[in-house]
């Protein structure tokens, strides 16, 4: 039988996604703020394969090298700004570019001053594993971890490697000790569509209340449902006593985290215990890896549009609180003492999405417009899409796939399992209080005196 020929390439079909993988490999090596180079780029490949050749191709991914540094290297990246970001990472001496490798983050703690990773406070060698790449950034006292800086910074360099080697997109995982793993529950709260899990060690995510930690914006519990823990804490730590950082753990699970718990006996401030501990950390990352298109997802965000988008939902804009609004009374997290742990400065809304075959349902409050990202994995683009929100139909109707989209998705987020070839634009206009019973319930339930942690 001859091979088919598809009328976008003019060669057999095979060769088409090959020298469209190519295409690939040229899109992920641009530098993301290139954007003239990247549509003109995404434009030739849209003209010239399918849109079945182009999806291939992408979930494929690029062609990766064998030529590549193994064992310990050393980077810096420099940001938008001018700033310098050390960074060091270890690559497997086996490492073979056919075989998709899991990313290990480590932060490190003491961001009081600049310190290798590795140092005081920081991993042990044991971290390292063969079956695993593993990445060590810096923070010290001008760029902190939970700054929006460090944010991007680790964005930039997860880009970074996933460019020179074959990363598992779904096996990503932050991990982070004392200043770090406080960094590692506020990173959790912006940027959970990169990470499959948390292991946050001897941290707290009460780093907030401390006017010293520079806090630049709000975080927000809500957010903090979408991704399993790891938390560990130590029984003597002076600095985070443990029976402290349970009373903060209980809240958290009455909220509905999910989180396992374990605190260390006999261990203070310090991280000599850690060795023991690494077997249990990797069955948790085994046990936590992503859904790259998830049927359920909550998310929070304000109007600077910062941390807007969690997967396949991003929020446009939010609605103005009312003039008489508490935002600090909207606080759900408050210890014995009164103390908030998540501190609400600013406005903004939230949402539960979930998606059924082409049904997507949405509970929103304070929210006035989104972007549903929908791909071919999650919906039947041959079907129509019905989205209903607040127990309201908002819209029903075919979307048609788009080569230019998806390419553009692809471009931003360099993810082989979570391609997007349609965007979905609404106007959330249906209040909360139409049906505020299911509503509540869908978000997470009424306020109780048993429970003083809620969905917000």
């Amino acid at each position: 039988m001859p091979a088919v020929t598809d009328p976008d390439c003019g060669y057999p079909d095979f060769t088409c996604v090959e020298t469209a993988r190519q295409g690939v490999s040229l899109l992920w090596a641009l530098d993301p703020h290139d954007t003239q180079s990247g549509q003109a780029l995404a434009s030739r490949l849209a003209d010239q394969f399918s849109f079945a050749q182009l999806i291939r191709a992408l979930r494929l991914g690029p062609q990766y090298s064998e030529l590549v540094d193994r064992g310990w290297q050393q980077g810096q990246r420099v940001g938008a700004e001018g700033t310098e970001f050390p960074y060091s990472f270890h690559v497997p001496e086996s490492y073979s570019a056919q075989t998709s490798y899991p990313l290990h983050i480590y932060l490190h703690g003491y961001t009081a001053r600049r310190k290798a990773a590795l140092l005081e406070y920081g991993w042990p060698e044991s971290v390292i594993s063969e079956q695993a790449i593993s990445l060590f950034p810096e923070a010290w006292a001008d760029e902190l971890w939970w700054h929006e800086s460090q944010t991007q910074n680790l964005r930039a360099l997860v880009r970074i490697l996933k460019q020179r080697y074959n990363i598992d997109e779904n096996r990503i995982y932050l991990h982070g000790i004392s200043d770090g793993g406080s960094g590692t529950w506020q990173q959790a709260t912006v940027d959970a569509t990169t990470y499959a899990a948390f292991v946050p060690v001897i941290g707290n995510p009460n780093v907030n209340s401390d006017a010293v930690n520079q806090l630049e914006r709000d975080y927000y519990p809500l957010n903090l449902l979408n991704r399993p823990f790891l938390v560990v804490n130590t029984e003597k730590d002076p600095v985070y006593p443990g029976e402290q950082m349970n009373q903060v753990m209980n809240p958290m699970r009455a909220l509905g985290v999910d989180l396992e718990f374990v605190l260390v006996p006999d261990a203070g401030h310090e991280t000599g215990w850690l060795d023991s501990f690494v077997g249990e950390i990797e069955a948790f990352r085994q046990a936590s890896p992503r859904q790259p298109i998830p049927e359920k997802l909550f998310w929070r965000a304000s109007a600077d549009g910062f941390a807007d988008r969690f997967h396949w939902v991003r929020i446009d804009a939010t609605k103005p609180a009312a003039p008489s609004a508490n935002l600090e009374s909207a606080n759900p997290v408050v210890l014995g003492t009164g103390q908030h742990i998540f501190p609400r400065t600013t406005e903004s809304g939230r949402l539960m999405a979930m998606r059924e075959n082409n049904r997507i349902m949405i509970a929103s409050e304070g929210v006035e417009r989104i972007t549903l990202l929908l791909s071919p994995d999650m919906i039947d683009f041959s079907r129509p899409v019905r989205v209903i929100q607040n127990d309201h139909l908002i819209f029903a109707g075919r979307v048609s796939p788009s080569r230019e989209t998806m390419l553009k998705w692809a471009a931003t987020d360099m993810d082989r399992s979570m391609l997007f070839a349609a965007e979905l634009s609404l106007t959330l206009d249906v209040p909360a209080a139409i049906n505020r019973a299911s509503n509540r319930a869908a978000l997470g339930g009424p306020p109780s005196r048993a429970n003083p942690l809620l969905p917000n």
